[in-house]
């Protein structure tokens, strides 16, 4: 409460207001805000033609009240919790994941997801399966994988005990994005496969084109690029058939990733300006900022590298803004490759210990192995050979801890390829 507003109240509250008068009160803020949140919600989450709520005149109109009241829904969701307004905590932790996902509010989003999941707790078992399915979104999203893993798992066995075959179907979707993060490749392959089947089978074809879109990401690791095409264009088609237009943006983004990986650089180019002209038509900063991010990698792929270095630096001012720290450490990473590309090797080397840092900082291991393997090109263009090998030699450690093997052996090829120190003289 500000401090104006808690002395007015002070000033103006009767001694004598009875408890029963103060509860109704907060019962009735508590209301307001989980209903005005519940069907702001709805607006983020609508398809073209759907019905929504006429108390927000469209998704632009229920963006700006979100923006304008999260410190006091992230305050009123803490309080509700602490007092015991259980059903009111856990419907607001639902209502809120869309929006603090799109905005990147992640430590938010982590805060009312735990206090959402605790008072579950004390509800049913649908309660509590709904809320561990946010707060495991929620820890992805702050890279703390392994709890994640657990919270899907609880969510899928609870969904499995009461029947519920499309919400367990959900949780194995989302069970298949927590352990792709961990490199954990097979397993998410089958975790998709498993909630699409069920998809198919409750007949939700909006949330099989994730599970097709998922599996396509995916199967993307392993290296099944044709496999992945195809599971991206399925996505694609249900998604533009059913008028969902951010599902459709993501869609082409992760669609182009698989393009350019078999060398159709002008189809991935055309997949990722799909991307961006969606996402930014839909308000999307997050979703912008990764179509600009891959539409760079694409660009330097046919050798339009002052382009590419233009879209790394949109995709960086936005991570940056939305304070999106993992974001910004792979396009800090990306910047550099393209900067190499132009021979400005110093602002590469510079922007690959950017990269460095940050994921150093996160804990992302594979990151921080991928940011001192292009760290080490970029110090050999410049002679500095014995530093290029350090750097080498880390990025191998680092590739060693995630079972990456296939950028093991390239690190091991690129340290045989130096040339052999000096020998001492006498």
């Amino acid at each position: 409460m500000h401090d104006l507003v808690r002395a007015h109240t002070s000033t103006h509250t009767p001694p004598s207001l009875h408890p029963h008068h103060l509860d109704a009160a907060q019962t009735r803020l508590l209301n307001h805000y989980t209903e005005t949140t519940g069907q702001a919600h709805e607006h983020l989450a609508a398809l073209p033609g759907q019905a929504v709520p006429p108390r927000f005149t469209g998704r632009q109109d229920a963006l700006r009240w979100l923006d304008a009241e999260r410190a006091n829904l992230i305050a009123t969701v803490t309080h509700a919790a602490t007092t015991g307004y259980h059903t009111h905590t856990a419907r607001l932790g639902t209502a809120l994941a869309r929006y603090l996902l799109w905005r990147r509010h992640l430590a938010d989003w982590v805060t009312v997801a735990t206090h959402a999941h605790t008072s579950a707790t004390h509800l049913t078992p649908h309660h509590q399966a709904s809320t561990a399915t946010i707060l495991g979104l929620a820890l992805q999203e702050v890279r703390r994988f392994e709890e994640a893993i657990t919270a899907h798992q609880h969510a899928r066995t609870l969904y499995q005990e009461a029947g519920d075959r499309h919400s367990e179907g959900m949780a194995w979707n989302n069970l298949g994005l927590a352990l792709r993060a961990v490199r954990r490749f097979d397993e998410a392959i089958t975790a998709h496969q498993h909630a699409r089947t069920l998809y198919q089978e409750t007949g939700d074809r909006h949330s099989e084109g994730k599970a097709w879109g998922n599996l396509g990401n995916a199967l993307q690791e392993v290296r099944r690029f044709d496999e992945a095409i195809t599971a991206h264009q399925h996505a694609r088609t249900l998604f533009q058939e059913l008028g969902d237009r951010h599902g459709e943006g993501t869609t082409w983004n992760n669609l182009g990733n698989a393009l350019r990986a078999v060398r159709r650089f002008d189809e991935a180019i055309t997949a990722h300006q799909h991307a961006l002209a969606i996402c930014q038509d839909m308000g999307d900063r997050n979703g912008e900022g990764r179509a600009w991010n891959n539409l760079g990698l694409a660009l330097q792929e046919v050798r339009r590298f002052d382009e590419a270095i233009t879209a790394h630096q949109h995709a960086l001012a936005i991570c940056q803004d939305m304070g999106d720290r993992h974001g910004e450490g792979t396009t800090w990473n990306n910047l550099g490759l393209a900067l190499r590309a132009v021979r400005r090797f110093d602002e590469a080397i510079t922007a690959h210990q950017h990269a460095l840092a940050i994921c150093q900082d996160m804990g992302d291991r594979h990151g921080e192995g991928m940011a001192w393997g292009n760290l080490g090109l970029a110090l050999r263009e410049v002679r500095r050979l014995n530093e290029a090998a350090q750097c080498w030699e880390q990025a191998q450690a680092a590739f060693t801890d995630t079972d990456d093997l296939d950028n093991v052996e390239y690190v091991a090829g690129l340290l045989r390829g130096l040339p052999p120190p000096p020998e001492p003289t006498l």
